[in-house]
């Protein structure tokens, strides 16, 4: 039997409607064709992921655990932290993801963010009111092309939207601080800033995100500085850069760099990791969802 070549698996990029963009940042869809097979290391973004594979399966591993996904199935990926994931696939294989904002997966589709944290699953495992999901999956079974299925996703989340769940807006409060931030601000302000008790604030991010406020901002604080190495926005030297970031000195910043990415600053501007670049330094590029900007 004849290996599978080893293929990058390049997403393209979908801005979702104004309806949407309270929810939703982005649309992501890859491909990669028969005989072509990929895998590398997912790293945590602060975004949850609703996403339907066509045609092939993927594989995805946490930790001690595997899961196997598709075909013709959608299925939705939680926050990961401290997390060791891979993810992969063999071709022919369509993927195609909706990227939702912090709460998004909460609000349009009433999966609590600890509920799907750490891991991938089907999502009619998680979803209230599943028929929806399979009827979802069966309008999307066939489609031939991503946008095909783009369209159908997007009529259906639009749906979905006209009634939403709500969350404390103390809480997108709390969110927007640490994203102006990048990262670089005590959880304690956070809270005293939107009139809550670190405790309540603590429960609200693991309940509505996935994640403790504090996981959040470390994980928006090393995904701007991903951007920064990746796209070159790092004017300078390392220091200036970890100065830039809110480290202490380039020692701390490189250490914080090798826990996160388990990698020096220098190799991870040589990896090739293309999803590196995709979901990480892409995912930060600035944009404020819930104004409605473009």
């Amino acid at each position: 039997m004849t290996k599978p070549r080893r293929q990058d698996l390049h997403y393209e990029i979908t801005e979702p409607p104004k309806a949407l963009r309270p929810y939703v940042r982005r649309f992501m869809s890859g491909a990669i064709g028969k005989g072509e097979s990929y895998a590398a290391a997912a790293r945590p973004t602060g975004y949850p992921y609703f996403g339907w594979i066509g045609n092939g399966s993927m594989f995805a591993r946490a930790n001690d655990s595997e899961w196997q996904l598709g075909p013709d199935a959608l299925h939705i990926s939680g926050q990961i932290f401290k997390e060791e994931v891979r993810i992969g696939g063999e071709g022919p294989l369509l993927h195609v993801l909706v990227e939702f904002t912090p709460t998004g997966l909460y609000e349009l589709l009433s999966v609590e963010g600890e509920e799907a944290a750490g891991q991938p699953i089907e999502a009619t495992k998680l979803v209230e009111k599943s028929k929806r999901i399979e009827k979802l999956e069966a309008k999307l079974t066939g489609s031939e092309t991503a946008d095909e299925v783009i369209r159908r996703m997007i009529k259906w989340l639009i749906k979905r939207a006209e009634d939403p769940r709500v969350v404390p807006d103390w809480l997108l409060e709390s969110i927007d601080l640490i994203e102006k931030a990048e990262g670089r601000t005590k959880v304690s302000k956070v809270a005293e800033k939107t009139g809550q008790s670190a405790r309540n604030l603590s429960r609200a991010f693991s309940k509505y995100v996935g994640l403790s406020p504090q996981a959040f901002a470390k994980i928006v604080q090393m995904n701007h500085v991903a951007q920064a190495l990746l796209l070159g926005n790092g004017n300078g030297s390392l220091t200036e850069l970890a100065q830039e970031a809110g480290f202490y000195d380039q020692s701390h910043f490189i250490r914080a760099m090798k826990a996160f990415f388990e990698t020096s600053p220098t190799e991870f501007l040589e990896s090739e990791d293309r999803l590196l670049i995709q979901f990480l330094a892409r995912s930060r590029l600035a944009d404020d969802t819930r104004d409605g900007a473009p």
